[in-house]
């Protein structure tokens, strides 16, 4: 049953209302067709990084977020969205996460469990400054795009953008702006129970707690960390982040929307 069949019940709708829907429906399977852009992202990134002496960069995992990954798009003019999670040493297993405020968090290296050289940009009190390895891995995804083709796209712009570096495609030979891809650094966070400062799983609605459990299951974590503080926090300030976790909601609630 297609979308327009699940609103309309299979009714006739002279209102016109089916109509809009099912324009917006093929539009919306086109604009999937789209996704080759994010691959090819990839693609490009891990190469590019695979040369960086960067161990965390070297095994980043990427994850496609945003509109465009949860069937939401409605313009081919949507950003696109990419998680860039770090590899080791900046996972659950070397940080312990403290919580601050309002959705602040502070990642403290975990020198009990884990003995030897404490990794860059930690500093007094053995907490990461989110701002200096921001500040390095934004330079190495400009570095590692400038100038490069992204399939049958160029590079344009690149730039920083609020959390995430942000990069402009065009039609080779042209100056059409054709997509927007915006590359997000995060640090994985952790299964939802195991989060301070998050509301109790059980005062959620079923649904969302099905997506936490869903997302869990596939051993990814429910709650990220984005290298991104509010205006006037400290430089260790990070933020938590579900994106993960609104995609897999979206997705498996089409209905709901």
């Amino acid at each position: 049953m297609t979308m327009v069949e699940t609103v309309t019940g299979g009714r006739g709708d002279p209102s016109g209302v089916a109509y809009v829907l099912e324009t917006l429906y093929r539009r919306q399977q086109g604009l999937e067709e789209d996704n080759w852009v994010t691959k090819e992202m990839t693609a490009l990134l891990k190469k590019k990084l695979s040369k960086v002496a960067a161990p965390f960069l070297t095994l980043a995992e990427y994850k496609p977020v945003g509109s465009t990954a949860e069937k939401l798009s409605v313009s081919r003019k949507d950003d696109k969205d990419l998680l860039l999670v770090l590899g080791p040493p900046y996972s659950p297993a070397y940080f312990k996460s403290e919580y601050d405020a309002h959705g602040r968090h502070f990642l403290k290296w975990n020198n009990k469990k884990c003995q030897g050289t404490k990794p860059r940009y930690v500093g007094n009190g053995n907490y990461l400054s989110a701002t200096a390895l921001r500040t390095f891995i934004n330079g190495c995804l400009q570095t590692a795009v400038k100038d490069e083709r992204v399939g049958s796209l160029r590079v344009g712009k690149v730039e920083v953008w609020k959390q995430a570096v942000r990069v402009h495609l065009k039609q080779e030979g042209g100056g059409r702006q054709t997509f927007i891809v915006d590359i997000i650094p995060q640090i994985k966070g952790d299964q939802w129970r195991r989060v301070a400062g998050v509301e109790p799983l059980e005062s959620l609605a079923p649904a969302l707690q099905k997506a936490i459990q869903g997302v869990e299951a596939a051993g990814e974590a429910s709650v990220m960390f984005s290298l991104f503080g509010p205006p006037g926090t400290p430089p260790h300030t990070l933020t938590t982040c579900y994106a993960l976790l609104e995609r897999e909601f979206f997705l498996k609630n089409e209905g709901f929307y």
